[in-house]
């Protein structure tokens, strides 16, 4: 308790230590729920800390080890030109010869634009090319979202310009390209799909705007010859060919996959001896790379949340403490409480143990039963958890990727198509070590009403009311305070008048009495 002094004053009491030490109660009440209040903030930015770190690591690693694109890493050589060759997704390891390449062909033909044509944005009347009220009509036939032939007319009048006509054109078949080269003079039609059913069918009117546009003069075809223009044009594609180890295949398309590898057919080499080898080895190295990686980073945060779960708490410093303390150990003694903050906070635990027993689980398909079994293994128990991928690891996972690839990519991406109910995923021994971490992860990360948000692994919801309800507490204590502050000070005041008046009483019956 506050001590009483002694002032001189109508009672001789000190009144205003008096009343701060009958508030002081409600003072402890005040401090300790600000307390409580901020341990609250700081244990949430500590969880949003957490919260960013794990959710890096599902968005980086988990989502990848569940995927079967993770593990197809390839590296491709050509001999020559002629084509290019993927370097992802599933591919066939070995040498694949082609030979009597011939490219799938589009339409394309080239026109010859008039000299005075030297804008795409000036209408054709700006251009002296159409009358006020000329107009003209190009019948297109196309196909419409159902693959049903149709007949699509476009009308071209003195008000459309080059840039217009283009977007028509474009519009009323996707299929077509029309551009107009202002530089060479040229009109380019074609046609952006390849192949038999790639064709340019298209019939529009004589007049003078349509040859000024390089639609009627003679045309370059692609393969390089010289047509007679007419008002109708009916030009198809070509389909693609080429020999695949000895056996002739056809295509629509450059871009084929035939036995496992997928190629792009760049160059023609039929009626030649040319030969085009494709060799295709996995890319090992990028694999353990990734790994190593995954394992780094995996440490990294069982270490991050290892550490949150281990610390000891402690009290925060009063005002009082802080003003015998320099400002690096008051951030170092709050850092210490910080740092503690999530011990023993059962969202923290399911992370870690999600983490843990995703990584020891054991498989039951194909060759490689554990990641030990693929050279990852697991440090002692004071390690917490944590994975051993060292250069014999790597030498092992290596070797196991060139030999048993499918394997390891079962190991960790292997679902369970039968439906599991009496079982958590965890202990699904049918699924991969990389789709049990997502699963769980992602189970850990789901929304909760009331509770926590999506892609939140604590009750940041539930934090959030809470510190609300702590604010609201404080203002209440506050106001209680205020009020019995007043209270007090009133009966103080009124005490002090009583005995102001009582006094100035005594003092005149004193000064009648005869001296």
């Amino acid at each position: 308790m506050a001590s009483i002094q002694f002032t001189g004053l109508a009672s001789g009491l000190d009144t205003d230590s008096m009343v701060q030490a009958m508030l002081l109660t409600q003072q402890n009440k005040i401090d300790s729920t600000n307390e409580k209040k901020e341990l609250l903030k700081w244990k949430q930015d500590e969880w949003k800390k957490v919260n960013d770190l794990v959710n890096d690591f599902y968005k980086n690693y988990a989502q990848k080890l569940q995927k079967q694109a993770t593990f197809y890493s390839y590296t491709t050589s050509v001999s020559n030109d002629a084509v290019s060759a993927a370097t992802s997704g599933s591919m066939s390891v070995g040498t694949h010869t082609f030979t009597d390449i011939k490219t799938a062909k589009g339409v394309s033909l080239t026109g010859k634009l008039d000299d005075s044509i030297t804008s795409n944005t000036k209408s054709f009347k700006e251009l002296g090319l159409m009358q006020e009220n000329e107009k003209y009509t190009i019948e297109v036939n196309t196909k419409n979202e159902k693959g049903e032939n149709v007949k699509e007319l476009i009308e071209v009048s003195a008000s459309d310009s080059v840039s217009s006509l283009e977007n028509k054109l474009e519009q009323t078949d996707s299929n077509l390209k029309l551009n107009f080269d202002f530089t060479n003079h040229k009109t380019f039609i074609s046609s952006t799909n390849t192949g038999k059913s790639s064709k340019l069918d298209i019939k529009f009117e004589e007049c003078e705007l349509f040859k000024k546009l390089g639609f009627t003069d003679e045309l370059i075809d692609n393969d390089g010859n010289t047509i007679t223009g007419s008002t109708s044009w009916n030009f198809k594609g070509e389909d693609g060919s080429y020999k695949y180890n000895g056996v002739t295949y056809t295509s629509e398309k450059n871009d084929i996959e035939v036995n496992g590898i997928k190629v792009t057919l760049q160059r023609d080499t039929i009626g030649t001896t040319e030969k085009t080898i494709v060799n295709v080895k996995s890319d090992s190295d990028a694999l353990v790379s990734f790994m190593k990686e995954f394992v780094d980073e995996y440490n990294k945060l069982m270490d991050t949340l290892n550490k949150n779960a281990t610390k000891v708490s402690t009290k925060m410093m009063t005002d009082a403490e802080k003003q015998n303390k320099t400002d690096k150990q008051i951030d170092e003694y709050e850092q210490n409480i910080k740092d503690s903050l999530l011990r023993r906070d059962d969202s923290l635990g399911k992370i870690i143990s999600t983490l843990r027993d995703s990584m020891q689980s054991i498989f039951s398909e194909g060759k490689y039963k554990s990641l030990s079994a693929v050279g990852i293994t697991t440090g002692s128990y004071s390690e917490n958890g944590k994975l051993i991928f060292d250069d014999e690891g790597q030498k092992k996972f290596r070797e196991c990727v060139e030999t048993n690839l499918e394997d390891v990519i079962k190991l960790f991406t292997a679902t369970d198509s039968t439906e599991n109910t009496s079982k958590e995923t965890k202990t699904n021994k049918k699924e991969g070590l990389g789709t049990k971490l997502y699963k769980n992860l992602t189970s850990l990360r789901k929304s909760v009403q009331g509770l926590k948000s999506f892609e939140s692994y604590y009750n940041d919801k539930l934090t959030k009311d809470e510190i609300k309800d702590y604010e609201s507490k404080v203002k209440e204590l506050k106001k209680k305070y205020t009020s019995l502050e007043s209270m007090y000070k009133k009966k103080f005041s009124a005490m002090e008048k009583a005995l102001s008046q009582i006094n100035s009483q005594s003092a005149s019956f004193m000064s009648m009495l005869p001296s």
